[in-house]
Order: structure tokens, then C-alpha cells, then sequence
């Protein structure tokens, strides 16, 4: 069970801007708020035998990728973010406790990006 959340054009950023304390910057930035969907996803995360809570993973990005993830691998997790019906036929409605994680991180993660492309602005026009 994966949900994106792409910072746009961050990619393009660091490519053009091939520094190392730019690309450290961003790979701070985007561990920090991996770190904070991880915090979201495990207060929102359906908890009923804490298993599918234990299960998530979190991926730091690193000096050679500047992807960050959070994920969990269980099976079931996508039927309960998305809804299933038991067997027995009955609706489950979806519990998008990934997407409300990333929802309610939303102004951190555009707060830590902002701090760092403010001191990467002051670093580079030094």
C-alpha cells in the first residue's frame, strides 16, 4: 500500500542545482517530512490488532535518490483503505487513514520545504 506525495518540481530543483548542500538540503527536507506522514499515518491507521500500525516502513531518501516513502506491505491494508465486502457480502467502507495522513501533513511538509529553499536561496547567493 503506497500513497505519493510529490513535491513538484523538487526533482527539476536539485538536477539544475547539482550541489552537495543543495541535494542535502532537499534530502533533509523530504526525511523530515516523510517522517511527519509517518506521525500522521500511525495516528490515523485503523488499529485493531495493531498489526497493520506495527507494519509501517518508512524508506529515507538518500544522497542518491531523493525519494522518501512510508508504506506498509500487508495484504489487507489496501481493502481497508479502500473498502472491501466479507464475505458474507457485507460493505466495509473504505478508511483512507494514508491519505488522510498526507492531507493533515500538508502544511508541515510545505513549511519544511519553504525553510529549506529559503536557506538554499541565502547558500547559493552568498
Amino acid at each position: 500500500m503506497r500513497i505519493n506525495m510529490k513535491v513538484k518540481g523538487l526533482d527539476e530543483v536539485i538536477r539544475n542545482l547539482d550541489r552537495v548542500e543543495v541535494k542535502r538540503g532537499f534530502v533533509d527536507g523530504a526525511n523530515r517530512a516523510v517522517a511527519e506522514v509517518q506521525r500522521r499515518a500511525l495516528i490515523e491507521v485503523p488499529v485493531d490488532t495493531s498489526q497493520l500500525q506495527k507494519s509501517h516502513i518508512l524508506s529515507p531518501a538518500t544522497m542518491s535518490t531523493s525519494m522518501a516513502e512510508v508504506f506498509t506491505e500487508k495484504e489487507y491494508a489496501v481493502p481497508v483503505h479502500e473498502g472491501h465486502r466479507t464475505r458474507g457480502a457485507t460493505r466495509v467502507p473504505p478508511n483512507r487513514w494514508f491519505k488522510r495522513a498526507v492531507d493533515r501533513s500538508e502544511r508541515k511538509v510545505n513549511e519544511i520545504f519553504d525553510k529549506i529553499a529559503d536557506n538554499i536561496a541565502k547558500e547559493i547567493t552568498k
